[in-house]
């Protein structure tokens, strides 16, 4: 049977305009600059409609917008027929407990990069917690300013806790490090929007300064310049030490941009 045909919008780099496409939901899903779908695995049903239930998006190489839909069982079918046959894709068993694309995100760093699923699923609750605590005090005319800024404080830190969790796997050493610091910077950038949410206006200026003074020693000219050794006990790793992974021989790690499909 043939794969369902659709339309979308293709977005050009730096923004330099648009053209109307349309192709199949296959070519939909694994192709333009940042495809929803990475192989071999393929997501379960109720993940790729997630995927295909979002307009789509983009970043400075481009991107894609579409009509939001949704498939059907028999549309899935045909889907997946076609990612096996003419791309590489493997059907694989997926755990019962993915039901979304954040599951489906935890379970392939499992699978690929061995980062445990529990941990990581606990901290993506929390931080969901968090950040619906703080949208429902935000919505509240009544929440205390100093109220709100605390719950702004722990949201963002618990978004962080949960992007973080994942560096010691996918990262290089001293890149881990680079993120480790830079995340102290980006702490001190929170900690001074908080202090200015609540009105502390002392705290607001010790924490911008401290994000200068941070900000300008965490660049090195190249990625495994001398680091200052004071700075070695000032920012915990996440996890501990004891808790981080052996390198696996021939994986390479990077920071590159998270696909809708991973």
């Amino acid at each position: 049977m043939p794969v369902r045909q659709v339309e979308w919008t293709e977005l050009f780099a730096l923004g330099r305009g648009k053209k109307r496409a349309a192709g199949t939901v296959t070519e939909l899903l694994i192709g333009g600059p940042y495809p929803c779908l990475s192989p071999p695995e393929i997501p379960p049903l109720a993940v790729v409609n997630e995927m295909l239930a979002k307009p789509g998006g983009g970043g400075m190489n481009g991107g894609r917008r579409w009509r939001q839909f949704a498939l059907s069982a028999d549309d899935y079918t045909e889907l997946v027929a076609d990612l096996v046959s003419s791309h590489g894709y493997t059907v694989v068993d997926v755990p019962a407990w993915v039901a979304n694309g954040d599951d489906w995100h935890v379970w392939i760093m499992e699978r690929r990069w061995g980062v445990p699923s529990g941990p990581q699923r606990s901290l993506n609750q929390r931080a969901r917690d968090l950040k619906q605590q703080l949208e429902e005090a935000r919505a509240d005319p009544a929440t205390p300013a100093r109220q709100l800024a605390a719950l702004y404080l722990q949201a963002t830190r618990a978004d962080e806790d949960a992007e973080q969790f994942l560096t010691p796997w996918i990262a290089v050493p001293r890149f881990s490090k680079y993120r480790r610091v830079y995340r102290w910077l980006a702490d001190a950038r929170r900690r001074q929007r908080a202090a200015e949410m609540a009105g502390d206006l002392a705290g607001a200026a010790a924490a911008a300064a401290e994000a200068e003074r941070v900000g300008e020693r965490c660049a090195p000219r190249l990625p495994d310049d001398e680091w200052p050794p004071e700075w070695d006990g000032d920012w915990p790793d996440y996890p501990p030490a004891e808790e981080k992974p052996p390198r696996r021989p021939g994986r390479r790690g990077g920071g590159g941009h998270r696909s809708a499909g991973e």
